[in-house]
């Protein structure tokens, strides 16, 4: 049995890097991971057609793989919780409502997001804020597959929206907190499975090893599912 393949989103990078040498370790099965976001993903599985032994993306693009038919089975594996990032040592934002992040978003001048779950909310918000046309001038999109946060540690962007797990893993950002409640988003990302994968007995073995390892998911900002 060959190393297994994967192709994988960013927000469990910085778990799965932690945890995989000791899967190898202890298993003797190897994982071989490539990261993507969740657009690149979208188009290489579902309209390129590339074959991987395990996909990890937000379950929403999942499930659309699974009904194109290029995956067979959904395991859901983290939440993960979005909201603002800083550089550290830099002013906080004031996140406290919705009210004091509209006032925050208008006195920036560059504001980062991205064009995973996280900046699609953002965008739908803006939208109904009544505030798209405003904030066009000030905002910076990440490329998909690259994270905010590098916009923030090189001063790009006064903040930037995104998952937790994503902004923490960018050295020199900090967590401000999460979106308001009433705004709130947590997103689930899940491995996706192809029918009868040659590699399957791997992939599950590292499935359930990360599922186990809760403590590390915790240490990179997120949750078991």
């Amino acid at each position: 049995m060959g190393a297994a393949r994967a192709l994988a989103s960013p927000p469990v990078r910085a778990a799965f890097q932690e945890l995989l040498p000791q899967f190898e370790q202890a298993s003797g099965h190897r994982l071989q991971i490539e990261w993507a976001g969740i657009l690149a993903i979208l188009q290489r599985v579902g309209e390129g057609g590339e074959s991987r032994d395990l996909v990890v993306a937000s379950q929403e693009c999942i499930d659309r793989l699974i009904a194109r038919g290029r995956l067979a089975e959904r395991i859901d594996l983290v939440r993960a919780e979005s909201g603002v990032g800083v550089l550290k040592g830099r002013r906080r934002p004031d996140i406290s409502s919705v009210a004091a992040l509209q006032r925050e978003l208008r006195a920036a001048k560059k504001v980062g997001y991205s064009t995973g779950p996280s900046g699609v909310h953002m965008a739908a918000l803006f939208k109904r804020w009544g505030m798209e046309a405003e904030l066009a001038p000030k905002l910076v999109l990440a490329p998909s597959g690259v994270m905010v946060g590098t916009f923030i540690a090189s001063g790009e962007v006064e903040f930037g929206f995104q998952q937790k797990s994503e902004l923490i893993e960018i050295e020199g950002v900090e967590w401000v907190g999460a979106l308001p409640p009433e705004i709130a988003l947590t997103t689930y990302f899940s491995a996706g499975l192809p029918a009868g994968g040659a590699n399957e007995p791997v992939v599950r073995a590292w499935l359930d090893f990360f599922a186990a390892s809760a403590p590390v998911m915790r240490k990179h900002g997120l949750e078991p599912a």
